[in-house]
């Protein structure tokens, strides 16, 4: 199983991906 690479640019990917559309959806945007 050599896909550790991959792994960590799946999930820096959905990180920022999922980051980004909380912060475009108003989620961040508690005040």
């Amino acid at each position: 199983m050599s896909g550790n690479r991959e792994w960590d640019f799946v999930h820096s990917t959905c990180y920022l991906y999922i980051a980004f559309a909380c912060e475009t959806d108003g989620v961040f945007t508690d005040e």
